[in-house]
């Protein structure tokens, strides 16, 4: 894509009047077919390609690394002199060069334009002086020591280029691609649809650019004209960002590239895409061939080769191009590679705000809340442990973490906060769903809401104030306060009521009418005096007795208790209900399964112990029987179920009749 490329020796500055026009008087393949004017119409372009690329010179430029104070005048005049006349001699020759090369191994490398209009004149080519190898040294992805690896960027020399090996790039930090669309008016990369496609779906954000020929205003627009209507057909969304190629060796002395590169934009925002980039090379920058502080220097990306790119150059611009020598293993070819200052090709590292309205709670204490993306650190998550805060914004860094952008209920921003501190709301204003179990009355000043908006409040009637609810969940609103979910006594739903307007009652709940008879099923339990847990008595005193349960209580430690009496209405104590079992008055059935003889007359032999009478005592007097089974009735006496030595029921008896 480059042609025009600063190079770098060694960090010494090679004497300026060793400029362009003399390397390229030095080359026979550059003097021979210079023009004297050169003014490119892209409609002959696009009927007399072959007859360009005949025609066409390789004005690759040899440029040299000056400090940015050293623009002076010996360098504009020899640029101003290419201008006029391309037949004047210059002192410096092929054997300067060398002899300067003696003195050290830097490579210079000449790059041809990545023009597809010129066909194989166009391809990028390396040429060098010197005793070293000619070429930009090939740099391995991944290095260390070097720019940062932010960017590439591909046109058909790339061709097909899988997803696989988009894949394979962006394991080395790539984050973003700039595929070539276009070229004057007359050529579309036909591979651009699908390294487009290729490269988004391997996750890297994708950008476009078009290679220029204009030399004038009328022709820059008919050239955005053509990239955009390419770009619209490709689906590319309005906020692609849209590359100016500005840098064929052929229009460099021709048109006022600042004033055209302008109208290029300016089209392009009219057509709907508003992110203008210019790729310009930095000879062009330093030759005032280009104005960047016309074009913006935030829209400005800036092709520069040192030798040995080390560290980070042209920072004042929006991007940097420090090589186009780049390898990734597994991928055939070499890349360009660039450095992203502004994040406009990658994004900032923190990525662009989603917008993501949602109430979270903070319910880890151990994370920083940031001021900014640079890690200034603001607060702690500790500070806002429970609480409730909005999320106006998401990001997704590359770092891997989600970013919160949270507001508090007074509209003031909190900071940012990594996801894994929080946990999503409920719903509503409300935040995370917490367990509780508490027994509560709602007094007078309370308002009952029946959605988690709160804005949708339900009349409390007196008879509601009377009652004791069972609050099994609470929440933490958005708007500071807590609200308890309450359920009635029998498990239904009531509403949201503020924790600060309810009154806790006592943690046994209410007495709630029970009346069943149950059996001490267990000696390990104890009968308390209270709630308070003063024990009265112990379950083994009273096990296998049927007692009377009038009442039992829903305790918000999880257990049931039983309020029990005796047979004389004689109150006992309260005790855990695991250590019972109902079983109706007669109690449970014991096993017995012991030989007992009827012994004394008229006792009836029930049918069932609702006293349905089956036969009598007098029948069987003196009989011996089984007692399989024993019933501690709760009238106090105990009765035994009979069979016949064949194993045929007879029913229930009492054991007084028994011996």
């Amino acid at each position: 894509m480059k042609n025009v490329i600063r190079l770098l020796v060694g960090g010494l500055l090679l004497s300026t009047t060793l400029n362009v026009t003399a390397v390229k008087a030095a080359e026979d393949s550059f003097a021979n077919n210079v023009e004297n004017q050169v003014t490119i119409d892209t409609e002959s372009i696009q009927s007399t390609s072959s007859e360009t690329e005949k025609n066409q010179t390789s004005k690759d430029e040899l440029l040299f690394s000056t400090d940015s104070t050293e623009k002076n005048t010996k360098t504009d005049e020899s640029v101003e002199s290419t201008e006029t006349s391309t037949t004047e001699t210059y002192s410096e020759t092929d054997s300067d060069l060398q002899a300067y090369l003696q003195q050290t191994d830097d490579l210079f490398p000449l790059q041809g334009s990545r023009s597809d209009l010129n066909g194989a004149a166009g391809r990028r080519k390396l040429r060098s002086y010197g005793r070293s190898a000619f070429s930009i040294p090939t740099i391995n992805a991944g290095e260390s020591g070097r720019p940062r690896f932010d960017f590439i960027d591909v046109s058909s020399w790339n061709s097909d280029l899988k997803v696989s090996d988009y894949v394979k790039i962006k394991n080395y930090g790539v984050r973003s691609v700039v595929v070539k669309l276009t070229e004057a008016t007359s050529y579309k990369n036909p591979y651009a649809a699908d390294q487009i496609k290729n490269a988004q779906a391997a996750g890297l954000k994708v950008h476009v650019y078009h290679y220029s020929w204009f030399t004038s205003v009328s022709q820059a627009r008919r050239e955005a004209e053509y990239f955009a209507a390419f770009a619209k057909n490709l689906q590319l969304t309005s906020n692609t960002l849209m590359v100016n190629d500005i840098e064929e060796p052929q229009i460099v002395n021709s048109g006022d590239h600042t004033k055209n590169s302008l109208a290029f934009a300016q089209r392009l925002s009219e057509l709907g895409f508003k992110n203008t980039m210019h790729y310009i090379g930095r000879h062009w920058v330093d030759t005032g061939k280009i104005d960047t502080q016309k074009l913006g220097l935030d829209n400005c990306w800036i092709a520069q080769y040192p030798y040995n790119p080390t560290n980070h150059w042209n920072t004042e611009f929006s991007a940097w191009q420090w090589t186009s020598q780049v390898v990734f293993p597994g991928v055939n070819g070499v890349f360009d590679m660039s450095a992203d200052y502004k994040g406009k090709f990658i994004g900032t590292p923190q990525g662009e705000a989603i917008k993501d309205q949602r109430y979270v709670t903070i319910t880890n204490k151990n994370y920083s809340i940031w001021q900014n993306f640079s890690w200034k650190k603001r607060s702690n998550s500790a500070t806002y442990l429970n609480k409730t805060l909005e999320v106006r914004y998401r990001y997704d860094h590359v770092n891997g973490s989600s970013y919160y952008s949270l507001y508090d209920n007074n509209g003031k921003w909190v900071g940012y906060l990594n996801k894994n501190a929080t946990t999503n709301g409920a719903g509503g204003q409300f935040g995370k769903i917490y367990s509780t179990n508490s027994y509560v009355k709602i007094n007078s000043n309370a308002n009952l809401y029946t959605n988690k908006n709160l804005n949708k409040p339900k009349k409390i009637t007196a008879e509601i104030k009377k009652q004791v609810y069972v609050a099994k969940y609470y929440y933490n609103a958005f708007n500071g306060r807590r609200y308890e979910s309450l359920y009635d006594m029998n498990g239904k739903w009531l509403g949201y009521v503020a924790n600060d307007v309810l009154t806790k009652q006592a943690n046994q709940g209410p007495a709630r009418a029970f009346h069943q008879y149950v059996s001490i099923s267990s000696k390990n339990y104890n009968f308390w005096q209270n709630f308070s847990w003063k024990k009265r008595d112990a379950s083994s005193n009273y096990y296998h007795q049927t007692l009377n349960a009038k009442y039992i209580y829903e305790h918000t430690n999880g257990s049931s208790y039983l309020s029990l009496y005796d047979k004389n209405n004689k109150w006992l104590g309260y005790v855990n209900k695991n250590g019972t079992k109902i079983t109706g008055k007669q109690g449970i059935a014991l096993s017995y399964n012991k030989s007992v003889k009827i012994k004394r007359k008229n006792y009836s032999i029930w049918q069932n112990f609702s006293w349905k009478e089956k036969n009598k005592s007098n029948n069987y007097l003196n009989q011996t029987l089984i007692a399989k089974y024993q019933y501690k009735h709760f009238n106090g006496a105990t009765y035994y179920s009979l069979y016949s030595h064949s194993g045929v029921w007879l029913g229930y008896i009492n054991a007084n009749a028994t011996k």
